[in-house]
């Protein structure tokens, strides 16, 4: 499934820009969802206004304050005026009392056409409670019949930190090596490799946002043979080494409370 159509169906209907920020990382994780407007933590910028560095201050002010304000005070859709003084209108979905997604539009900069961001603030919740709600009914149906997926997710995650390969798994499944191989591919789109190094690397994302861990104690974690081969691996994917992120996005600098 990909909304990225959707997304720009509702842009030329409002005349302005879309992203969805999948605050818990229950849609896009496992690239189950598709959308070339994923928005988590910055990664996706506004280039003709946001700095082409990611810096702290950014994020502190657009990701950890706009989300306690949106917790605390629960808004069907309000502004939000970044530190530069653009503005965006955001409209936060929650289930059981926990934010699960949140919807912007914009940027505007001044002077600000009032009627527009208007008109706009006045569709967004449904937009947003609509594409959250399609994203949760698609999850709700591809469960019923994705049990292999299921137990080749669960395989990975109980065992990334350690010397697994395509035969381990073919012994869980109790199928040959050829056939796992075959169905790897088919349901995710890649061969299982390149899924345990997302896995191993998603993994040590978490390790270098989140724990008071250094770079070689993660790569030991994740499995990685050498802590070149972990940098290297992750460099490739991110473009920047593990030290550089672990630096950008500590919650030891940025706090989330």
């Amino acid at each position: 499934m990909d909304i990225s159509k959707q997304i720009e169906i509702f842009e030329k209907i409002l005349g302005v820009h879309l992203v969805y920020h999948d605050v818990r990382y229950q849609f896009f994780s496992r690239n189950r969802i598709k959308c070339r407007r994923q928005y988590i933590n910055l990664h996706y910028r506004h280039g003709e206004y946001c700095p082409i560095g990611e810096v702290a201050s950014c994020v502190k002010h657009c990701v950890v304050k706009l989300r306690n304000t949106l917790i605390a005070e629960r808004p069907v859709c309000r502004l939000w005026h970044c530190r530069k003084g653009y503005v965006q209108a955001v409209a936060p979905v929650f289930r059981n009392d926990i934010l699960c997604g949140v919807l912007f539009a914009g940027l505007w900069q001044r002077p600000l056409d009032r009627v527009k961001i208007r008109q706009t603030a006045a569709v967004l919740p449904v937009i947003a409670a609509g594409l959250t709600e399609q994203m949760e009914n698609f999850l709700t149906g591809q469960s019923k019949d994705n049990s292999f997926e299921k137990t080749v997710s669960d395989f990975l995650e109980q065992h990334y930190n350690e010397k697994i390969t395509l035969h381990d798994l073919a012994r869980k499944l109790a199928l040959s090596p050829s056939r796992t191989c075959h169905l790897v591919t088919e349901h995710f789109g890649k061969p299982f490799t390149a899924l345990l190094m997302d896995c191993r690397l998603e993994k040590a994302c978490r390790f270098l946002t989140g724990q008071y861990l250094s770079v070689n104690e993660i790569a030991g974690l994740c499995a990685f043979s050498s802590v070149n081969y972990f940098s290297a691996s992750f460099r490739k994917k991110f473009g920047i080494s593990p030290k550089i992120y672990q630096q950008k996005y500590s919650r030891r600098k940025i706090s989330c409370k």
